[in-house]
């Protein structure tokens, strides 16, 4: 094999596992596999002697034997699986003998490829993909021109550009048309829900580390676009003990939807913000969105949700989902609230003196209200790293003593302040605001938006407070907000892609057709056969070129039977050129000046553009002089 072919194999080997490296765990493996990549592709190309069989063989049995440890320490198959192929083509490099052994290394980058596809939703996966199919397209053609005895590749650009064009605008086809289906192609989600602070039970201050983490957890767009700050509703807590806020799900039910469909009040509701989110995986099965939830589009078949409005989808946890969903984003109206709300633990009944002297003189319900949320955030000072002693009180650390902390502190002090003046109050958790990208239209909202917020129950209405003080935030350069929209755009249509996307690009191309011709019940059409038959149709064409450019000539078979029928007599394999065949030939006077003026006519007439018949003529001739001659051997 030609030192070229050999480092091709490389690049080809260190793409396959450089796609890996987009998913969390696989850069110590990729650091202590790749210097032996290198190392063994060197000496390959260098044509140094490459490793015994024996070396290779007890090589790859101790890779085994690790793959099967680190699925019994790691309990992830998916990631042992990795490691594994990245051992392989370390201890392959060191075994490039056979001209089939390239094909395994392809083989093998082609499993990572599919791997990465399923762990990573990243941009840099697609540019990966591209890179991985040029390269394929050219390694496979090398090692065709290889057997057929070429020395170069320079008269070939043109078709293999041709290959790799036909061939991404067959993957681009196949992408739109092909069915999607549920879940992941293993069977279960491969990403990891980023850790988030939405659980059933929560303790005061568990949101700092989370309010100091720019991962991002969602992009949403907004239609109508008004002036607010929006506050993307998660999880309500309804009793405070022990320093632990804990949600009781009050009333939570369970709704099964058509197609998806939720409807979640009733009667039309005209008015109201459309949000179309791209949630990243989480660990919790919440979603998030405005207030006053009424419409719900999900791919699920059920959803649960509780008498505050707080939204589930079943198994959802660990998963990316996309979701249109629409809200009023007005409060929330009841006839009562449950005594819950009222709830105050039995070492925190000094704050109802304290916050009588606050709300000294009101009667109102709002008024108190306001006056407590206007005292928290005037006296106190917002800080993501309050010092709470051990076994303190931390609402009345907070309050009495440092007078600093975050959004927890300041929801639960003002919850518990509400409670004891006799006004119901809970504590809610989301996310608030978010950068707005002005390119795209979308609010990018990270961990370090995470906040909490009051909702106390007034004249029958359940009001959002929010008493944290305001908090100065910088603003990203455009060039991140681009970056960011071409990201946005990758999960949306090419990572987010569905059935209903295949829909609306279907119309796209039943416009021209009139639309009563679909309706006429005596065809009985159904779309999905003309789908296919486009499918088909455009996988033909490719194919037919593609068999075009790849198409062996009358003199390719000539040339390829004379090399088989060389092999009986001769150790003439699939690897040599034709230099190197004639060398091996040289002392065989009776056939070596045939062959060689049949090998030279061969080179002429399938690499050049020559087209002189007395040529053609002559190596038919020859071809068959080398068969009597060989046959007679």
């Amino acid at each position: 094999m030609p030192a070229s072919y050999k480092i091709l194999t490389c690049l080809i080997a260190l793409v396959g596992s450089s796609s890996l490296l987009l998913t969390e765990g696989m850069l110590p493996f990729f650091l202590l596999t790749t210097p032996f990549v290198l190392v063994g592709y060197y000496r390959a190309a260098k044509g140094y002697p490459q490793a015994h069989r024996f070396i290779t063989g007890g090589l790859s049995t101790l890779a085994l034997i690790l793959f099967f440890i680190d699925i019994k320490i790691s309990r992830d198959v998916i990631s042992a699986v990795g490691h594994l192929t990245m051992f392989f083509h370390a201890i392959k490099a060191f075994d490039m003998k056979d001209p089939w052994d390239p094909l395994q290394v392809f083989f093998m980058a082609l499993i990572q490829l599919l791997l990465a596809s399923e762990i990573t939703r990243s941009m840099i996966f697609g540019v990966i993909f591209l890179v991985f199919m040029a390269g394929m397209v050219l390694a496979m053609f090398y090692s065709h021109i290889i057997k057929e005895g070429a020395e170069g590749i320079k008269g070939f650009l043109r078709p293999m550009v041709t290959m790799t064009l036909l061939l991404i605008l067959l993957t681009t086809v196949f992408f739109l048309v092909l069915p999607r289906f549920r879940g992941s192609l293993f069977g279960r989600p491969l990403s990891k829900g980023i850790k988030s602070g939405f659980s059933e039970k929560v303790s005061l201050g568990s949101l700092g580390s989370i309010k100091l983490d720019p991962t991002v957890v969602m992009r949403i767009s907004v239609r109508p676009e008004r002036g607010f700050k929006p506050y993307w509703r998660g999880m309500t807590y309804d009793i405070y003990s022990g320093n632990t806020w804990r949600s009781l799900r009050q009333g939570f039910r369970e709704y099964k939807g058509l197609k998806g469909v939720f409807k979640l009040s009733e009667g039309e509701i005209q008015e109201g913000f459309r949000q179309e989110v791209i949630l990243e995986p989480l660990e919790t099965d919440l979603i998030f969105g405005l207030r006053g939830a009424f419409t719900l589009v999900i791919d699920s078949k059920s959803l649960g949700i509780t008498d505050s409005g707080d939204l589930y989808i079943p198994r959802k946890k660990g998963k990316r989902v996309r979701y249109t969903l629409q809200s009023t984003n007005r409060p929330f109206k009841g006839s009562r609230a449950s005594p819950v709300y009222l709830q105050l633990p039995e070492d925190m009944q000094w704050i109802t003196g304290f916050t009588g002297k606050i709300i000294a003189g009101l009667n109102d319900g709002m008024e108190m209200a306001r006056a407590i949320e206007s005292f928290l955030r005037n006296n106190y000072t917002y800080s993501l790293a309050p010092s709470t002693p051990p076994n303190i009180n931390p609402v009345r650390y907070f309050l009495l003593e440092e007078k600093k902390g975050y959004c927890e502190h300041y929801a639960t002090s003002m919850v518990l302040m509400l409670r004891s003046a006799g006004i119901p109050a809970r504590v809610v958790s989301g996310y608030m605001g978010g950068e707005y990208n002005r390119y795209g239209r979308y609010y990018i909202v990270r961990q370090k938006d995470a906040h909490t917020w009051v909702e106390a129950f007034i004249d029958g209405t359940w009001v959002r407070f929010d008493p944290t003080p305001a908090v100065e935030t910088g603003e990203n350069s455009p060039l991140f907000l681009y970056l960011d929209l071409l990201k946005m755009k990758w999960e949306r249509y090419v990572v987010g892609y569905s059935s209903s996307d295949q829909k609306r690009l279907f119309r796209v191309f039943e416009r021209p057709v009139r639309r009563d011709f679909w309706r006429m019940p005596e065809l009985e059409i159904k779309r999905w056969p003309l789908y296919l038959m486009i499918l088909l149709l455009i996988t033909g064409i490719a194919g037919f070129v593609l068999l075009k450019q790849t198409a062996l000539s009358t003199e390719s078979r000539y040339y390829l039977r004379i090399r088989r029928r060389l092999k009986r007599d001769y150790p003439v394999n699939a690897s040599l050129t034709a230099k190197d065949i004639l060398a091996i030939i040289e002392k065989d006077r009776e056939v070596y000046p045939y062959l060689k003026e049949f090998l030279l006519l061969y080179e002429a007439i399938r690499f050049s553009n020559r087209t002189d018949e007395d040529h053609k003529n002559r190596y038919f001739q020859l071809y068959g002089l080398l068969k009597k001659k060989l046959r007679n051997k």
